[in-house]
């Protein structure tokens, strides 16, 4: 994929996790601040059971739009979840999990995109 249809893809998921009602859904442009991802994805679930809906819905769009998970996604227990779909990085959370790992915080150089 190009650069334009990764960033597409995760606007896209963004809009996906607002559909399944995540809260502070944050989209970051990691250019120039991390070279492992183009994007970084970071929302807030209620609950693990959000969580594992918000995963299932997207890997089926990612393999639909054809940048799938490179790997299974991974959790961190019941506080977070990680996909890599190569370009996009997405991490839920649960809002104990948020205020733990602080990820915003760390990555406060990146670009927010609206």
């Amino acid at each position: 994929m190009t650069l334009p249809e990764i960033k597409n893809a995760a606007i896209a998921m963004r809009g996906l996790l607002d559909d399944k009602k995540c809260e502070d859904i944050l989209l970051l442009d990691m250019a120039g601040v991390n070279p492992l991802a183009d994007f970084f994805l970071i929302a807030t679930a209620s609950s693990s059971p959000q969580i594992g809906a918000c995963v299932t819905a997207l890997c089926i769009y990612a393999k639909e739009a054809g940048c799938p998970a490179l790997t299974p996604p991974e959790t961190g227990g019941t506080r977070w979840s990680l996909i890599d779909f190569s370009g996009i990085v997405v991490h839920l959370f649960t809002p104990e999990g948020r205020a733990y790992y602080e990820l915003e915080n760390l990555w406060h150089d990146a670009a927010r995109i609206s």
